[in-house]
């Protein structure tokens, strides 16, 4: 597999592993306040409930986790792909 179908594969994979994760977070965040929209997921600090419950905290820490993985891969394989588009061949 070259390097631009590997980005696209793991760019697929991370999409689904987030999309997943952000729908725990969101019925996690839902049972403590019920009326709470995706975008509130991204002040949780305006949110008290949501700001000291460690379970919630743990599963949005996991989310997090997640999302920077797929940049810094992300990152990674672009400068692979770079590097062999600037390489010489021969």
């Amino acid at each position: 597999m070259d390097s631009t179908n590997l980005q696209l594969e793991f760019d697929r994979l991370f999409a689904e592993m987030i999309d997943l994760q952000e729908n725990k977070v969101m019925e996690i965040a839902r049972v403590l306040e019920p009326q709470l929209t995706r975008d509130d997921l991204w002040n949780v600090f305006n949110h008290p409930k949501l700001d000291r419950d460690p379970y919630f905290q743990y599963e949005d820490g996991h989310l997090a986790g997640l999302m920077a993985a797929r940049i810094a891969i992300a990152a990674c394989l672009k400068e692979k792909i770079k590097a062999e588009s600037c390489s010489p061949k021969g």
